[in-house]
């Protein structure tokens, strides 16, 4: 009975050093990956922080562009209020290309559509490639059609290279 005491008492022994060597070899995995985390974290802030410079860059690039471009705006903008077609067409232009603007392609619509109304063929060419390929507005052929059939109508060429896509 005492033999089988000492033996149970040593299997004991054994499990529980066992589990203490369990233990310490999991907090050591532990701290490895801990480690392992750091550094990745510390690679991704210094990823970041290039990203975030190269932004900055790009930013005061693009400030430039618009700067240079900001005069030629305004001389479209103050004539395409006075109800001038081909202002209203080229301030189109501009939005739907970004160019001296923010690029806003609805924008770039409703300056083409005030154009078009006026019957400007290249305004109406453009508003219906806007409708052919849902830029700034939702896509629709039968209006990019009906569009590109008045620009026609007038002698622009563009809508009449295009007539095997609508015919």
């Amino acid at each position: 009975l005492a033999d089988m005491a000492s033996t149970y008492k040593a299997k004991i022994q054994a499990t529980e050093a066992d589990k203490a060597r369990a233990i310490k070899a999991q907090q050591a995995k532990e701290r490895a990956l801990q480690a392992e985390l750091s550094k990745k974290q510390k690679a991704l802030q210094k990823q970041l922080s290039r990203i975030e410079k190269q932004r900055v860059v790009q930013e005061r690039e693009l400030k430039k562009t618009r700067a240079k471009g900001s005069e030629e705006f305004e001389r479209w903008y103050r004539k395409a209020e006075q109800g001038e077609a081909r202002a209203q067409t080229n301030l189109g232009g501009m939005y739907e290309n970004g160019r001296g603007v923010e690029k806003d392609e609805k924008e770039a619509v409703a300056w083409y559509r005030k154009a078009a109304k006026q019957e400007y063929a290249r305004a109406q060419t453009k508003l219906g490639g806007m409708y052919q390929y849902g830029r700034g507005v939702e896509q629709n052929d039968q209006k990019a059609i009906k569009w590109y059939r008045k620009a026609a109508e007038q002698g622009d060429a563009t809508p009449k290279k295009k007539r095997g896509w609508w015919r």
